[in-house]
């Protein structure tokens, strides 16, 4: 059996990256934003070193016995090392249950292992969720809110927490009471009398002895009516003689201390040396982790049956200060006590007590850890004590009607009071009364005081309201006191008293003008703390109880919004506003959206500021070097745009009052004024840095769509979303910078917008409904493509054809090829880019897919199960197959990543159906309109099929479509799918025309049918079928890759590559028309300048008048300028 451990929790909770930024989103947003639990990232790496020392233990095991805190606390820690080493591993897991480090416990624990309990892992993972949504979400609207309003507070964070604003609550309201606090007069009555006897033995030698005396308190206490006390004074003087009604005499018990706790602990220490609970816990854990004490961390308070204590005793009998009174407890049988039990087990850890002497080699040398350990030790022999007994007398006396009583106290045993000095048994001598007894007092006094205010709380005082009220743990007590501490909301003075800020009492009193106690008052708190209490039990379920208290939190917080001028009027009593510090002004510099009047831009060194006279409100712009007014006016508040340069002369546009009040996504997709859909009095705010480009609304400066999902990212389980940068809009991933992966997007794009729609096509293979793929709407800077309006959307994920087309069209052909790969490029179209699952996805990009499944460098045989998939055979068991020298029939597949349906059809040209050409007798598209299709030429020189009458959509390109209906060959052959959407795989659907022979269908690749028969597709204008049209092979020996060049002076113009591209492959380059293939009956090939059959573009008669189609040097043969080779002095002609 292998012993690990770890220290506290190994994981943490977190929004996702997408969301961390602080100008990321609206902070509302983050009640929603999806989390994640990850593994702690610390400074020094030690985390990682503890899981990574998990699992390597986990990989050699069979069995996981979790020793954690039987508390809540330790079972969720126990679900982290389950979620460490993995819930799908062979692991069984069971759960160990103790109380304390003794050998009958850990006996009785392995005996009695089960299964470890989610709930209570569940109601901690609640606890986390809550405070981190509610904490985030404040902490950013209000830090941000008040940075830009009030000046001082530029630096700090105005954090909000769940616990932390209670804990600042009770030292506000004690701070209130005592400066609010009105001394009133009272009066009372005291009578005193003296004994006539002395005390026998009173006094030292030689002396008188003294005589006993008393003090009779009024049982009316005080009356703060002068006249009325001073009525019943004078009856006590008209008849002065007192009557004894009462005499009591019964045993008194001084109770000896519970066991100790972390709570108490910490109580001792501040009242009897006024050390902080921080400070006194982390000497606690230093004397844990040196063997001198038990845990800590404990809110036990009472001891197990089976505990025995007399080694623990025996272990301080050397101690020069205690010695002797544990030897008395050792040695004297009527001494020793077992020690109270308390109402409080935590099943986890037994209370605080001492496990050996503090002499020896590991000595205590730090003061603190000695007065630690002293508390500790002391504690410890008191419980192991008997209780102080004594006798008590209670004498009652009447004078003229109105009643006095005192008490005195003789202790008979002092126990456990001889080592325990944090409390108090004092006795009091009274004189001897009888009852019946009559006797004169000795004075009978009137006296006057007046009303004290309460003390300011110490640290003792308010570590007991918050264990009172449930405000944190034992453990996080202290951390929640020193983070208001630090946070600037409270001081700690010299006494030890507790006094609030200016910031933390008009934080405060903002609340509180708000009607927002609960926030600042513990119930809220104490609530969630039941709740979490079902969850255990299993009355509640976790998803209940979260939605619930988040739907709190919100409706909180969308009240606080509507009403932040409250909280602004507070803070003004004690903030300066923070246009009062900005010196320079430029007046009637841009519009006002609310009284549209012109705004003055206000100027320091480092800031602007836009602010309004009429309205008396200031807007903060970000900090930049230069501010000039623009010409448009917000659709969403009708302010006027102002335009930013950055240091980088960068200019961009943003609304004054959207950067310093960003609206929600709702304003933004309806586009209609703020005003109209916000409360009158109220402001919908977020983070600052809201820019137009960050906006959705219908303005021409909005661009929008940034940290939304757009496709799966193909290298891990996040999404690709949305970001700018220099050169235009681009796709990352939102997991980002733990993962790289990017997407290029074609630099005439100007934004792009996400619509959360997820693509239908995509989702028939898998798609996410929460990582995509969503459509998206794109904007361009120039003229939209005819292909595609602009208020259609389309996907990037590789399933739209359509997009391919435009894209090569606006001469970005590097992102066609990135969005559908092509062979050679890694990956297939089999599955749209992102689609895979992550755990199957490629790591590299290099990797390349060669013929039959087999990627290039694999053993032979080897097959990718990412860039794969595998469809069903057609009725009658045959399909297309890639590898063209298996045999015909049988079920082949190529990989087997994803299967698709049989009555699947391709996404692209499902509905394109083709007509034969009357001159040429090849094959092109119909029209959707019924008219026939004619060949053009697009402004980049590259041939396309369009309508004659220019009344549909058709748009297909001349070199890569394919027609969906069936070609008769000499042989049968299966249909392929479009050449926009697969490439290197296997289909065969029902329906479709199949044979017993099988053809591979590949743009640009030879596919042979039959006995030999050669299909070639995308070679030129059509569908070609016929004998041996022969491609050249490269110089690694495979059949060359038919492309078309993009190039400025070639564009349009067709060349044979290497198919395994750069890097990996070799440099192989011919043109097509000058190469000359080998004909034969029936050759469909066409000429890809006049699209008619019989020739090539070399000899073609037309190509003189082809526009843009070939360059003048390429109509002499002379091709193009390649790369200068390594000491060449010029450009090689290359083909």
């Amino acid at each position: 059996m292998s012993f690990t451990s770890v220290s506290g929790h190994v994981m943490e909770i977190d929004t996702t990256e997408a969301y961390r930024k602080w100008s990321s989103c609206n902070p509302r947003e983050l009640f929603a934003a999806p989390v994640e639990k990850t593994v702690k990232d610390d400074e020094d790496n030690r985390t990682q070193k503890i899981v990574r020392n998990i699992k390597q233990e986990a990989r050699n095991a069979e069995w996981l016995i979790l020793w954690l805190d039987c508390d809540r606390e330790g079972e969720n820690i126990a679900m982290e090392v389950v979620e460490v080493c993995g819930r799908r591993s062979r692991l069984k897991l069971l759960r160990a249950h103790f109380s304390s480090l003794i050998a009958n416990e850990i006996h009785r624990a392995m005996r009695t292992l089960t299964p470890p309990d989610q709930r209570l892992a569940d109601a901690v993972d609640v606890r986390m969720e809550i405070d981190l949504r509610a904490g985030a979400a404040f902490t950013r609207w209000q830090t941000l809110r008040l940075q830009r309003k009030f000046a001082g507070m530029r630096d700090l964070v105005i954090s909000y927490g769940p616990c932390q604003y209670p804990t600042l609550g009770f030292v506000v309201e004690r701070f209130l009471q005592v400066e609010n606090h009105v001394p009133e007069n009272f009066w009372k009555i005291v009578v005193r009398y003296e004994a006539e006897q002395a005390v026998a033995g009173g006094g030292a030698a030689g002396a008188t002895p003294p005589k006993p005396s008393c003090e009779f308190l009024w049982s009316r206490n005080r009356l703060f009516d002068q006249y009325v006390c001073a009525l019943l004074y004078q009856l006590c003087l008209d008849r002065p003689q007192a009557t004894v009604t009462r005499v009591l005499t019964k045993p008194a018990t001084k109770y000896k201390p519970k066991p100790l706790t972390t709570i108490e602990l910490q109580k001792l220490v501040s009242r009897r040396y006024r050390i902080s609970a921080t400070d006194t816990l982390n000497a606690a854990e230093r004397l844990y982790q040196k063997g001198f004490i038990s845990y800590p961390r404990t809110e036990t308070d009472r001891f197990s049956d089976q505990m025995d204590f007399v080694p623990f005793i025996r272990a301080q009998t050397a101690d020069a200060e205690w010695g002797a009174y544990a030897n008395t407890l050792l040695q004297s049988p009527n001494k020793f006590q077992v020690p109270r039990k308390g109402d409080k087990d935590d099943q986890s850890h037994p209370p605080i007590h001492p496990l050996k002497g503090r002499g020896g080699e590991a000595s205590i040398q730090e003061r603190t850890e000695l007065l630690v350990y002293e508390v500790v030790v002391r504690h410890f022999l008191a419980c192991c004590s008997q209780d102080a007994k004594g006798e008590q007398t209670n004498v009652s006396i009447e004078i003229n009607g109105e009643q006095f009583h005192t008490s005195g106290l003789v202790i008979r045993e002092r126990n456990f009071l001889d080592v325990y000095p944090y409390v108090t048994w004092n006795a009091r001598v009274i004189p001897a009364f009888q009852q019946g007894m009559v006797f004169v007092p000795k004075s009978i006094l009137l006296q006057e005081g007046s009303t004290e205010a309460p003390l300011l709380l110490n640290e003792a005082d308010l570590i007991t309201l918050m264990d009172k009220n449930g405000i944190g743990t034992d453990a996080t007590i202290a951390d929640h006191i020193t983070k208001i501490i630090e946070r600037q909301y409270v001081t700690k003075q010299q006494n030890d008293r507790f006094t609030p800020t200016t910031l933390g009492l008009a934080l405060w009193s903002g609340y509180d003008a708000m009607g927002f106690q609960q926030l600042t008052k513990p119930q809220f708190r104490a609530a969630l703390e039941h709740e979490l209490k079902l969850i255990c039990t299993g009355e509640r379920t976790r998803e209940v109880v979260l939605q619930a208290f988040i739907a709190q939190y919100i409706e909180v917080f969308d009240q606080c919004v509507s009403k932040a001028n409250l909280l602004d009027q507070q803070l003004r009593r004690h903030f300066d506003s923070i246009e009062s510090h900005y010196d320079s002004k430029q007046e009637n510099f841009s519009r006002c959206g609310a009284c549209k009047l012109m705004m003055e831009l206000r100027t320091t060194d480092t800031s602007h500021l836009l602010y309004c006279e009429s309205c008396k409100r200031s807007l903060v712009l970000p900090t930049t070097k230069k501010v000039a007014p623009y010409p448009h006016n917000c659709p969403l508040d009708d302010y006027q745009v102002v335009t930013l340069t950055s240091r980088r002369d960068k200019d961009y546009q943003i609304c004054p009052r959207c950067n310093d009040s960003p609206p929600t996504l709702a304003q933004q997709q309806a586009s209609v004024p703020i005003s109209e859909i916000e409360d009158a009095a109220g402001e919908l705010e977020a983070s600052t840095g809201f820019q137009c480009f960050n906006c959705r609304a219908n303005c021409p400066l909005a661009k929008g769509g940034h940290n939304d999902p757009v496709i799966p990212c193909p290298s891990c389980s996040k999404a690709l979303v949305v970001r700018t940068g220099s050169h235009g809009c681009f796709l990352s991933c939102s997991g980002y910078p733990q993962c790289k992966e990017i997407m290029n997007l074609p630099s005439q794009l100007d934004s792009v917008q996400t619509t959360g729609q997820v693509c239908a096509r995509c989702a028939l293979l898998g798609g996410d409904p929460d990582r995509g793929p969503f459509r998206v709407h794109l904007r361009w800077r120039r003229r939209p493509p005819s292909l595609i309006p602009s208020a259609e959307s389309v996907c990037l994920a590789g399933c739209d054809p359509d997009l391919r087309r435009v894209f090569e069209a606006e001469g970005d052909r590097n992102v066609a090829r990135f969005m559908f790969p092509r062979r050679g490029t890694g990956r297939t179209n089999a599955v749209p880019r992102g689609l895979a699952p992550p755990e199957a996805r490629p790591r590299s990009s290099g990797t390349t897919l060669a013929r039959g499944g087999t990627r290039t460098g694999a053993p032979r045989g080897a097959t990718d199960p990412v860039r794969s998939f595998a469809v069903p055979t057609s009725a009658s068991g045959s399909h297309l197959g890639c590898n063209s020298n298996r045999a015909a029939g049988g079920p082949q597949s190529f990989g087997a990543a994803r299967t698709l349906g049989s009555d699947f059809r391709p996404p692209s040209d499902q509905h394109r159906t083709a007509h034969t050409h009357s001159a040429t007798g090849a094959l092109v598209p119909d029209c959707e309109c019924g008219k026939r299709s004619v060949a053009d030429v697009n402004p980049q020189g590259r041939r396309y099929y369009r309508c004659a009458a220019r009344q549909c959509s058709l748009y297909e390109w001349c070199d890569t479509w394919l027609p969906s209906t069936t070609v008769p060959v000499a042989a049968p052959v299966t249909q392929a799918a479009p050449a926009s959407q697969f490439t290197g795989g296997s289909i065969t659907s029902t329906g479709w025309p199949s044979a017993s022979a099988s053809a591979t269908l590949t743009p640009g690749y030879p596919a042979r049918v039959g006995g030999g028969q050669t299909i070639v597709a995308g070679g030129g204008g059509g569908f070609s079928t016929g004998f041996s049209a022969a491609v050249p092979s490269c110089g690694c020996g495979e059949p060359a890759k038919l492309c078309t060049s993009g190039k400025a002076h070639s564009k349009g113009r067709q060349f044979y590559a290497c198919p395994t591209g750069r890097p990996g492959g070799c440099n192989f380059f011919k043109w097509a028309d000058e190469h000359t293939p080998l004909t034969g009956s029936g050759s469909g090939l066409l000429c890809c300048v006049c699209n008619q059959a019989g020739h090539l573009a070399a000899s073609c008669p037309q190509k003189d008048l082809s526009t843009s189609s070939f360059s003048s040097g390429t109509a002499r043969g002379g091709g193009y300028s390649g790369r200068k080779r390594k000491g060449s002095t010029g450009s090689t002609r290359r083909g």
